[in-house]
């Protein structure tokens, strides 16, 4: 198993999302979903926390979250993309 894949609840979907971002040739997006510590399917819902706030930062920037959310929707059938500022965490 990729060690991407062991980072959230269904890493199947993970990975399918991984493979749409690559086939998509979205490869800073993907570069960045490769990195983060942890990702969670919820309902119609995909958590995602970053690897560190740089990842998080290039992440809620207006153009690349609408991106992330767009292709989210489209590969995942999810309704909405959450953000976990990784400078939160305690």
């Amino acid at each position: 198993m990729n060690a991407s894949s062991s980072k959230g609840n269904q890493p199947e979907l993970w990975e399918k999302f991984l493979a749409a971002l690559d086939d998509k040739l979205q490869l800073g997006l993907l570069d960045h979903m490769k990195r983060v510590s942890t990702y969670h399917f919820e309902d119609d819902v995909l958590y995602i926390e970053p690897a560190d706030e740089r990842d998080y930062e290039y992440l809620v920037e207006d153009t690349h979250f609408q991106q992330l959310e767009i292709l989210a929707k489209a590969s995942l059938h999810v309704d909405r993309v959450k953000l976990t500022n990784p400078e939160n965490k305690e």
